[in-house]
């Protein structure tokens, strides 16, 4: 499975952000997400993660 596109609206500290992802190619399956603390990784993680 490969997701494309994650939106958040009014999403813990995200009122609207968009993230578009790479396609994977050549066999490079790996998206790294990088960021001081505070800055929303874990809430990206916990978006991707909800159920419908």
């Amino acid at each position: 499975m490969w997701i494309s596109r994650l939106e958040l609206q009014n999403f813990k500290s995200y009122s609207h952000q968009v993230f578009n992802f790479p396609r994977p190619t050549n066999g490079k399956h790996v998206i790294v997400i990088g960021g001081r603390n505070g800055y929303g990784k874990t809430t990206l993680l916990e978006a991707l993660y909800l159920p419908d």
